[in-house]
């Protein structure tokens, strides 16, 4: 968290947010309403063929994604990772694990939370005058209502 490069990166693309060719998708968004979500995806890249929608929303759920989970890329190079960073062989990384928008920071102590507030009021709050994640995904999604 010393440079905060997430929040560097988050700042970079909301400079872009209303370029005609950015697309910015926020995950609680698609646990709400995943397939309004893959529409919105399909639309901005082009695609109308409505079975291939709904085969993108059909493998986007967590269940499709935990039934083949062997097939994320992580799988695939986990074995040369893994021996170069001294990890266990068995050990494979995940990219599909609980399908919760809150679970990291369910996990946190409250150390690690005001360290990472703080942070964010450094770095992002500094820029753009939100107190927090939940305040710039709102102001995000009422400036896009008002706007298209």
């Amino acid at each position: 968290m010393e440079n905060a490069s997430y929040f560097v990166h988050l700042l970079s693309w909301w400079e872009h947010r209303n370029d005609s060719n950015v697309l910015s998708v926020f995950f609680e968004d698609m646990k709400d309403d995943l397939e309004s979500v893959v529409r919105m995806i399909a639309a901005f890249i082009g695609i109308q063929d409505e079975e291939r929608i709904k085969n993108a929303v059909r493998m986007s759920f967590l269940e499709f994604m935990r039934e083949n989970k062997g097939k994320f890329p992580g799988v695939r190079y986990a074995r040369y990772r893994n021996k170069a960073c001294g990890v266990p062989d068995n050990a494979v990384p995940s990219k599909v694990v609980t399908g919760s928008a809150t679970k990291g920071r369910e996990l946190m102590d409250d150390k690690t939370k005001e360290i990472i507030q703080a942070k964010w009021l450094e770095v992002v709050g500094k820029q753009t005058g939100f107190q927090d994640y939940n305040e710039l995904r709102s102001a995000f999604k009422k400036e896009k209502k008002n706007c298209c």
